[in-house]
């Protein structure tokens, strides 16, 4: 597998180790120290403190409560406290402990490691006075914002959220309570009850330290956590920068092999991620109870053989990709590279009406906001760009691989991964090159047809038309910078333009090797394994599990379904009538498939009529709409698309509504649902009900705090039900790639580029992976599996779970002999 490692010598290798340990040990110096800078923005809104806030919420809100109580009906009460009382017990115990961490806690206190006195204490009239403060703030807010509710309604019409910063000014605009309102002594004593009450938590303690200050001495209250509660949260700091902040990058030697036991990975053990998302290794705790999901043996050598794959940059690639980035012509989705390609020369229209100064001034903004809305995307890609050279010194290097809980192989690094975007599978390719076959370069130039949007036609015609445009092709790779308009898409959303490139440059080798993995997609995967558990002839014809002449398109007969929809309500004097109409116009009369293609990949996993709207907007089909129709052109165009999909996906629906009936009864009693996949993965499906993190501008709009459950170990049973259908299809997705994976490794192949529901590996082995794709996924269903699944189920359970549904009549060894079933 590491046939380029083992090249090596020995001294070579010795360096190369040493090397990932140094890149290993900054990594996480560089993770910790953007960890302490997240930190140190909100030092309230660190996980540990979290944690901390909502126990001491939990056990004060009672003692906070007694004491409103009993204020409130003590005749000597001053007026001027009644109204601070409306923030209500359970936000009282919370400002308290808040107060007192935002005041103290920072990196350089967890950095320098907690130990006795090394850091001065807050005094409790401090603390009393920000506690005072906020309460105030907070009531005052409550109170504008209940009293002029058409103001703040019209406010918040142009604000996204309200921060701490703006429900203060909203609240002295609308001059309501203020500080002001309080003299320093009352703000003092209400902040000091605070205290006192949070220091029967025994969590906040109040101690009196002398100090001599030269000529005298001085006396002063201070408060503290107890050191129980400090070496906790320290220790809570440390998991979290080791398990949850890292920031990983490739590796220059093989990564170290995964087993049933232990993570493999990174040479460092304390920097490793588990193997399956909530799994223990045994080699940290013999006595370890796996509650989580675990991986089986196919599983794990189908990782170790996808981490022993090794990788290398494509310099070409490389060259044009900086070479356009930074001249700043934001081609194939590249984020700008300075502002210049945001100037707005456009002059102020001074003596035009108030309508075209309000455009220009909404203009000018949009243009700034653009900027600002890439910076992050314009980082990231300087980071791969510079990664990338870096690599290149290494001649090759690898990607750990890890599972999710339904079994699912994710790259640790998602920069310059093979599952990363268009940039980062543009940039890398096989380390050692392979000689080019006849069967090899037939697939590449299906590749190539592919990449460039010829994938609705048999391959024989991919090929074709490869061939009848090798002038065109050849030109590109000659002069890649000329000929932009040739290779670069206009796509927003999985942009192929640099992967277009990479196959061009392979396909125009002269010295008969090939590099790039050929990628084999699957025909809605998830709809292909709807048709073949619930047997459905007809969708398993649509989605391409038996041989056709040419590829079947799912995607398209949903969007006809949609025009003939249309068709039939244009006329009718109804908002329906009214957008068909302006839809089909828009659309020429045939709704474009790329309209449904989003909507119609997710169905299988459950998409909610919710998510199709915001597909709606946000992949772009309504961008030629106003920004004063948009809603209602989403609204209906969602519609269309669910009503086609719902006439489409009979068979299916049926299999979905019984997965969650079986959920909704395990989350009854108090179970997780659990199933074991055809490759022996073992599926722990849970979902608790969590403590969500709360920030200080939460309580500003929360009138009360509510809390999941304390032990964590309470099911969210509406999240089970949601989630069952889609985490069942991707398990069966990922035991059909494991399962591919072990027949391609034991027929020699060790190149591995695998993406969920799409193979990839050197174009000459692109035969005999798509034959054990088919067999594969043929083994795997040659059983009813949600039978299976229901007899497993039911030794997990003391109740009778309902019958599956009834099956049709596909014939599932038709799958054996289907040309497009990946393609």
């Amino acid at each position: 597998m590491t046939r380029l490692w083992n090249q090596l010598t020995n001294e070579e290798k010795e360096k190369r180790s040493n090397l990932q340990v140094v890149l290993e040990e900054d990594m996480l110096c560089l993770s910790e120290r953007k960890y302490w800078e997240a930190y140190n923005a909100n030092p309230d809104e660190g996980i540990p403190e979290q944690t901390l806030i909502d126990a001491c919420v939990i056990h004060l809100t009672p003692f906070y409560q007694q004491w409103i109580d009993t204020i409130s009906s003590n005749r000597k009460t001053p007026e001027w406290a009644v109204p601070l009382f409306a923030v209500g017990a359970a936000k009282m115990a919370d400002i308290t402990v808040r107060a007192l961490i935002l005041e103290w806690f920072n990196s350089s206190f967890w950095e320098r490691k907690y130990e006795g006195d090394l850091f001065p204490l807050p005094t409790a009239q401090h603390i009393a006075h920000v506690i005072s403060e906020m309460v105030i703030e907070i009531v005052a807010y409550q109170q504008a914002k209940k009293q002029f509710r058409e103001d703040w309604a019209k406010q918040s019409h142009y604000q996204k959220k309200w921060t701490p910063k703006r429900c203060k000014a909203f609240a002295y605009k609308m001059g309501t309570l203020n500080k002001k309102n309080f003299n320093r002594k009352q703000r003092e004593d209400f902040g000091h009850h605070m205290l006192r009450i949070a220091e029967m938590s025994e969590i906040i303690q109040l101690k009196n330290i002398r100090k001599h200050t030269g000529r005298r001495w001085s006396e002063r209250v201070v408060v503290t956590f107890t050191d129980d509660i400090l070496k906790e949260l320290h220790k809570r700091h440390k998991d979290v920068i080791a398990k949850a902040a890292l920031l990983y990058r490739p590796m220059i030697v093989p990564p170290v092999e995964h087993t049933l036991t232990s993570s493999g990975g990174n040479v460092l053990p304390y920097v490793r991620k588990p193997v399956v998302q909530k799994f223990k290794d045994v080699m940290w705790d013999e006595k370890v109870h796996q509650k989580g999901s675990t991986p089986s043996q196919t599983v794990i050598d189908g990782l170790n053989v996808m981490m022993h794959t090794e990788w290398t940059i494509n310099e070409r690639v490389l060259e044009v990709m900086e070479t356009l980035f930074k001249n700043n012509t934001r081609d194939a989705n590249l984020p700008a590279y300075d502002f210049s390609a945001f100037d707005f020369a456009e002059t102020y229209p001074a003596n035009g009406t108030k309508e075209e100064q309000a455009k220009w001034c909404a203009q000018k903004e949009e243009a700034y906001s653009n900027w600002y809305k890439e910076e992050q995307l314009r980082g990231r890609m300087l980071v791969r760009l510079q990664l990338a050279k870096s690599m290149i010194p290494q001649k090759f290097f690898y990607h750990i691989f890890t599972c999710d809980f339904r079994g699912r192989a994710n790259s640790a690094c998602d920069l310059l991964s093979p599952q990363a975007s268009d940039f980062d599978r543009g940039l890398i390719m096989f380390a050692e090159p392979r000689k080019q076959t006849t069967n090899g370069l037939f697939w590449l130039k299906v590749h190539v047809a592919n990449l460039f949007d010829q994938d609705k036609v048999p391959f024989a015609d991919r090929a074709k038309w490869v061939d009848d445009n090798m002038a065109m092709l050849r030109q590109i790779n000659d002069n890649p910078y000329d000929t932009r308009k040739l290779w670069v898409s206009d796509k927003k959303k999985k942009n192929p333009s640099f992967q277009r490139l990479a196959a061009v440059f392979d396909l125009c080798r002269t010295d008969g090797m090939t590099q790039v993995a050929v990628q084999m997609d699957g025909s809605c995967n998830g709809v292909q394994h709807w048709a073949a558990l619930m047997r459905d002839p007809v969708l398993a014809k649509k989605v391409n599990l038996i041989q056709t002449e040419k590829p079947q398109d799912l995607y398209q007969f949903v969007a006809d379904s949609m025009t003939d929809k249309m068709t039939e309500v244009k006329d009718e004097d109804s908002n329906k009538g009214r957008w068909a109409t302006k839809f089909l116009e828009y659309w020429e009369g045939d709704i474009d498939r790329s309209v449904v293609k989003r909507a119609v990949m997710t169905d299988p996993y459950g998409v909610t009529f919710y998510g199709i709207r915001r597909y709606c907007k946000t992949e772009g089909h309504l961008d030629w709409v106003g920004k004063d129709q948009i809603a209602g052109a989403v609204m209906e165009l969602a519609t269309f698309i669910d009503q086609a999909l719902k006439g489409t996906l009979i068979e299916p629906n049926k299999g979905k509504a019984w997965l969650k009936v079986v959920a909704d009864m395990f989350s009854e009693v108090g179970k997780n649902v659990e199933w074991t996949t055809p490759c022996g993965f073992k599926v722990v499906h849970q979902y608790y009900e969590i403590l969500t993190r709360r920030s200080v501008a939460k309580l500003f709009d929360m009138k009360e705090l509510h809390f999941g459950a304390p032990d964590k170990e309470t099911i969210d049973g509406s999240s089970v039900n949601l989630a069952i259908s889609p985490n069942y299809i991707h398990s069966l997705d990922a035991s059909h790639m494991w399962s591919t994976i072990k027949r391609m490794k034991e027929a020699g192949i060790t190149q591995y580029s695998m993406i969920h529901d799409s193979y990839g590996c050197p174009a000459p082995d692109v035969n005999l992976m798509r034959v054990y794709t088919n067999e594969e996924f043929h083994r795997m269903h040659s059983t009813n599996l949600l039978a299976d699944m229901r007899t497993e189920l039911m030794n997990n359970i003391d109740m009778e779970l309902p019958d599956v549904p009834e099956v049709g009549v596909f014939d599932m060894d038709n799958v054996l002999d289907a040309e497009y079933f990946f393609q």
